[in-house]
């Protein structure tokens, strides 16, 4: 029991991170606006940009899959994979491309140091829930189509 615990809280602190994206996202853009400060280089808001749609993918997976599993009844799979389910597990194959791409965005704003250090680590910390997220999807064979 102690396994499921360790995952279930897990998987919560991943979308407690992935939300705070949809709070952190827009107060920085106001407060660059208020502050009239130009834009960051290419590396940090190319990060910022995939960040964000990371997170927004993987709460969406998340919400998808708890919504599927809800409302499904007990005959759903009677005649095979749902087609829902089976467009739902494509956003973790999406989320792999932009962990990959933001990975390396991270790390060239940190090697040009590319806009505010905390910005270059919250989105590190995305980048770092991101590959999390996706271990813990690969864990419970939810990444990819291994039906």
């Amino acid at each position: 029991m102690r396994t499921a615990d360790f995952f279930l809280n897990l998987l919560l602190i991943l979308v407690v991170i992935f939300l705070s994206m949809s709070i952190v996202w827009p107060v920085r853009a106001l407060v660059r606006w208020l502050r009239k400060q130009p834009p960051l280089e290419r590396p940090a808001t190319w990060a910022w940009r995939i960040a964000g749609l990371l997170s927004l993918l993987n709460v969406a997976y998340f919400v998808g899959l708890v919504a599927a599993i809800m409302t499904m009844g007990s005959g759903a799979f009677a005649h095979g994979i749902p087609a829902s389910i089976i467009g739902l597990y494509t956003l973790p194959l999406i989320g792999v491309v932009l962990t990959l791409a933001l990975i390396v965005l991270v790390v060239l704003a940190w090697k040009n140091r590319s806009g505010a250090w905390i910005g270059r680590a919250y989105t590190s910390l995305i980048a770092a829930a991101g590959v999390v997220f996706l271990w813990f999807l690969n864990t419970w064979s939810l990444l990819g189509y291994q039906f």
